[in-house]
């Protein structure tokens, strides 16, 4: 009995096994089927044929949705919803038309999901902006094809393009372009980023309230005024929209979209607009959406940029820290050497009166002994340290300068109290040069803010200007600032530790940026210009094929 038991374990845990895998795709495909059979009953409103193609068709963004999320093989799943959707009422005129109109939908709605699958990553809306200009204009494209392709089997087809085929494809493609356009987002971002959409609404219920009075305000202008006609007023609906796009990019503008179709759309049922009044309006409606979207995606890039470079300056200022540590240290071991070597040899001279003059307390001798062989252990200890921090030059390789400078810039012009100065690089056609990275950054970063805060201080100029040219083996980088200069009792010890010209300064980032240079084969130089302002000329050795593997 108990080999029989142990011989069905084996069956039970496959069934097991082969019930979990199938309780996603079958928990996916309901899901699917009431999503679509319940937006095929809310938008059923002014359709036309007996196919009930309406103006506003939702139900192509939820096929392209599922295949983006879930993948091509989910299509099939499509074209048996479409099916049901086309029969569920009794109007379908034939069982040809139905089969070809839902083959035709989830063929080519599922192959749009295909292609914008393949060619689109995760998160687009949150990276690049141009992904999301090519998820509308494939979606305008696709649903153009579609559109098409469903025009064709229900117009009679006589040799020529008539103008019922071309007005078909039309309310065709706007319908589902705008259905596209208004509920795509919603459900990529609720498939692939719930948790965070949840959190950035949860985050923004304030603006989220003032967008929803905001936008009764403008329906109510719109659609419930009857002085003037409503296509006039319609440009009001944008200010609600572009405001949360503002506010909280595309995780606002999809809901802003989504919101204000609805609202449209019921104010339509409401006041019993015509079909020509309703197409009227889903044009605008589909500018809208595709402006919102937009100015949403473009927001969201901008506060990811600014928070990439908070990010890099966050990395920089803890390299500048561990820098100045180490710049620290050497300047330390260099002024303590001195006072260890005196006490060594004041040490070795009483050591010396002791044995001429021997009629003191035997102990004396050796207290001596201790403090010399003390004050050379510590000697010892510095040394090694200035040695291990010279030794430290990090990885170096072939660095494009201007690139560099321009991202240096970027990052000092991101901070609010620079904004005032003006910093032009005209560095063009520059060689590579061969150093470490993160120093050269953090040695302009020092440099281009110490010329900005010296013409700040003047306020006789706003300008700073970083040049570059090739001098021998060498890229000397010239920064010149319109300050005051540098007076002459501290241009002789400017690049020694603790010698500042700041009333707050510690005087560590000119003497850590020397080190910095000097390591890596370069160094720097200044002079005080004759109209005033300052001169930095960074020079850095040029790359050459035999530094590879250095």
């Amino acid at each position: 009995m108990a080999d029989e038991r142990l011989g069905a374990q084996p069956h039970r845990i496959s069934c097991l096994l082969v019930g979990q895998y199938w309780v996603k795709p079958a928990l996916i495909g309901i899901g699917y089927c009431l999503g679509y059979s319940a937006l095929e009953r809310v938008s059923s409103i002014h359709a036309w044929s007996a196919l009930e193609f309406t103006l506003w068709n939702p139900t192509p963004a939820l096929t392209v949705a599922l295949v983006m999320l879930f993948g091509p093989a989910y299509v099939p799943l499509a074209f048996v919803a479409a099916v049901l959707a086309g029969y569920a009422d009794g109007s379908a005129p034939g069982a040809g038309n139905a089969l070809g109109s839902a083959a035709i939908l989830a063929g080519g709605y599922g192959a749009l999901g295909a292609v914008l699958r393949k060619t689109m990553r995760k998160g687009w809306w949150v990276a690049e902006p141009r992904m999301l200009v090519k998820l509308l204009l494939g979606a305008a494209s696709g649903s153009f094809v579609v559109s098409s392709g469903l025009a064709a089997l229900h117009t009679d087809y006589n040799g020529i393009v008539s103008v019922e085929f071309l007005g078909k494809v039309g309310i065709l493609w706007l319908g589902s372009t705008t259905g596209i356009f208004v509920l795509l987002p919603v459900l990529l971002l609720l498939g692939i980023s719930a948790r965070r959409w949840l959190s950035e609404l949860r985050e923004s219920r304030v603006d989220l309230a003032l967008f929803i009075l905001g936008l009764i305000a403008a329906e109510s202008i719109v659609f419930f005024v009857d002085f003037a006609h409503e296509l006039h007023l319609f440009y009001l609906m944008f200010i609600p929209v572009i405001w949360l796009a503002l506010r909280r990019g595309i995780f606002g503008s999809t809901l802003a979209v989504l919101l204000t179709e609805i609202g449209m759309v019921i104010a339509v049922q409401i006041r019993g607009y015509p079909t020509e009044t309703f197409l009227d309006f889903q044009m605008l409606m589909l500018v809208l959406g595709a402006t919102g979207l937009l100015m949403g995606g473009a927001v969201t890039a901008w506060n990811r940029a600014q928070q990439q470079i908070r990010q890099q300056q966050q990395e920089m200022d803890r390299a500048a820290r561990v820098t100045a540590i180490g710049t620290m240290g050497s300047a330390l071991a260099h002024e303590i050497s001195q006072p260890l070597a005196s006490i060594s040899t004041y040490a070795r001279a009483c050591q010396l009166l002791l044995n001429e003059s021997p009629s003191v307390s035997s102990r004396l001798p050796e207290t001596l002994d201790k403090i010399v062989d003390e004050s050379e252990r510590a000697g010892t200890v510095l040394r090694n340290m200035r040695e291990a921090i010279a030794e430290s030059r990090g990885d170096r390789e072939a660095i494009d300068l201007r690139t560099l400078l321009d991202r240096v810039v970027r990052l000092v012009r991101a901070e609010p109290m620079r904004s005032t100065v003006t910093v032009t690089v005209a560095a063009e056609s520059l060689p590579p040069v061969f150093g470490n990275r993160v120093h050269l950054e953090q040695v302009f970063l020092n440099l281009i803010r110490n010329a900005i805060e010296a013409t700040v201080q003047v306020k006789r100029g706003n300008n700073v200007k970083v040049t570059g040219n090739r001098n021998g083996d060498h890229v000397e980088v010239v920064i010149d600032d319109e300050g005051e200069g540098i007076d002459s009792q501290t241009a002789g010890r400017l690049f020694e530790p603790f010698v500042t010209t700041k009333s707050h300064g510690l005087g560590l980032g000119l003497a850590i940026s020397r080190n910095l240079m000097e390591l890596g084969g370069g160094n720097i130089v200044f002079r005080n210009l004759p109209g005033g302002g300052a001169r930095f000329v960074v020079r850095v050795p040029l790359y050459e094929p035999e530094h590879d593997g250095k």
